[in-house]
């Protein structure tokens, strides 16, 4: 029997000792529900009428009368029509694939920037640090005659996305001045980094307000308003205050002299926390505001903007160990029983199809084929919402993912994931994913019998989820198959 020991002395961590041997579903599943008990965190060609009468019928039924796929398949007794739901799968807990963050293409850009270092009472702890340029504005500044009041940098937050346990917590994070340049018609992906200069320009501690903050804009000479919205306001050191007014025109000319004198932002956190915040960098508000005096009466501002021509991004880091998931990474033992999904550029799952071999299927035609996945409903999902969306890919001869056909047709289709689903449904707990295009090819082709699991989209989606396995004996993967027989 393998020990497994509680630490309450180490900030909530496990310890594991010896070896995790082959556990029964049942043990495997208990073995995490003990784990969480413990911790203070948690938690997609009807060729006949006929056929497709008896495929719908068949259904219904389910496995209550499954036809096992073997060498009697096309026994001639047999009737032409057939449904399974018994074949072999086996699956296991894979790292994720570095994703795409930024992109000069609007489609290859986030639509919300994940930031914090989350500590995630099943899944460890996901890092996530945003890098962006700062532009000019259109109009170029005067600096003549000025005096500093303050320097501020505006983050909007995206309220949709905020991730855990945020309300009342403490966040604390650094602002550095980059010293490598970022390129806004580059590709960069989850594991970027930029260079930095080590003197930060803020150090911030704060509790994160999702409510509307009233601050005064100084639109013109004579004219100010008062504008209100969700958003982090981050005071700079009034050393870069002052560089700033100072800047020579010659500086300030266009946007390459300006990227050229300041190539942009880190924001990093600095502290562990149970949530993960989200800002909209899309947002026209978001940037560094320079707030000063002109002619020793008129207040003004600059800002400095975060706007469509800036790069921006989330750089993803994520650390499993000690944390329960890590016990099933790489590990078909233990992914029989439970699977483990996450966002950002964190774990998939990856399903393999056994029994799928040509001669078996020989004179086969799929009817239909769906995958049908359902939710370890022990985690806590109103804390730490499920994924809405859950999608298969398949690897190129290269490794690159690529979606399966159904995806494709499904999209193609004009009704966006709906024939293909993935979606959650509440009334079951489970996912549903119709494969019968890729199934069907996969048969005729040498197409990959591996499909990869993942949230979707995974790039600006904190969201994981934990799957009942293959062979868990409380509920587990379902390939439910219906087929013509030629």
């Amino acid at each position: 029997m393998n020990t497994l020991m509680y630490d309450p002395l180490a900030n909530g961590s496990y310890i594991f000792f010896g070896v995790l041997l082959r556990r029964t579903s049942c043990e495997a599943t208990q073995f995490v529900k003990d784990l969480l008990r413990k911790d203070t965190m948690t938690m997609k060609y009807i060729t006949r009428l006929l056929a497709f009468l008896l495929i719908s019928t068949t259904m219904l039924t389910s496995c209550q009368d499954p036809i096992t796929l073997g060498t009697d398949l096309l026994d001639e007794d047999q009737v032409n029509v057939g449904f399974t739901d018994s074949l072999d799968l086996r699956a296991r807990v894979i790292r994720g694939d570095t994703v795409l963050v930024y992109g000069p293409a609007l489609n290859q850009r986030l639509d919300n920037y994940l930031f914090g270092d989350f500590e995630d009472p099943l899944f460890g702890q996901s890092l996530a640090t945003l890098y962006s340029q700062v532009r000019l504005q259109r109009s170029k500044p005067d600096f003549s005659d000025t005096a500093l009041d303050s320097v501020v940098l505006v983050l909007p937050y995206d309220t949709t996305k905020v991730y855990g346990e945020i309300e009342g917590k403490n966040f604390s994070l650094e602002v550095h001045r980059l010293t490598e340049d970022m390129s806004n018609i580059a590709l960069y992906y989850s594991n970027i980094s930029f260079a930095t200069d080590p003197n930060p320009l803020a150090t911030f501690d704060f509790i994160p307000s999702l409510d509307s903050i009233e601050v005064v804009e100084y639109v013109s000479s004579n004219v100010q308003e008062t504008v209100s919205y969700p958003h982090l306001r981050i005071p700079l050191s009034q050393g870069l205050g002052e560089e700033l007014l100072g800047l020579d025109t010659t500086v300030t000319a266009n946007d390459s002299t300006w990227l050229d004198y300041f190539k942009g932002l880190q924001i990093r956190p600095t502290q562990s926390t149970p949530g993960l915040l989200s800002f909209d960098l899309n947002d026209a508000r978001a940037g560094i505001y320079l707030y000063y005096t002109q002619d020793d009466t008129i207040k003004r501002q600059f800002q400095f903007e975060v706007d469509n021509a800036a790069a921006r991004l989330s750089s993803y880091e994520h650390d499993y160990t000690g944390a329960p998931a890590e016990a099933f990474i790489d590990n078909y033992e233990t992914s029989d029983s439970l699977l483990f999904l996450q966002g950002m550029a964190g774990l998939n799952t990856e399903i393999e199809l056994l029994d799928l071999d040509q001669e078996r299927f020989e004179n086969i035609i799929i009817n239909k084929a769906e995958l049908e996945l359902q939710v370890w409903p022990t985690v806590d999902s109103a804390r730490f919402p499920l994924p809405e969306q859950l999608i298969l890919s398949t690897r190129s001869s290269s490794g690159a993912l690529q979606v399966i056909p159904d995806i494709s047709l499904s999209a193609n289709s004009g009704t966006g994931l709906g024939a293909f689903g993935g979606q959650y449904d509440e009334d079951t707990g489970s996912y549903t994913m119709n494969i019968s295009a890729y199934l069907q090819e996969a048969l005729q082709n040498s197409t990959s019998k591996r499909l990869i699991l993942s949230a979707f989209p995974k790039a600006e989606n904190p969201e994981r989820i934990v799957l009942y396995g293959p062979g868990n004996q409380i509920k587990n993967i379902k390939l439910r198959l219906a087929f013509t027989r030629l």
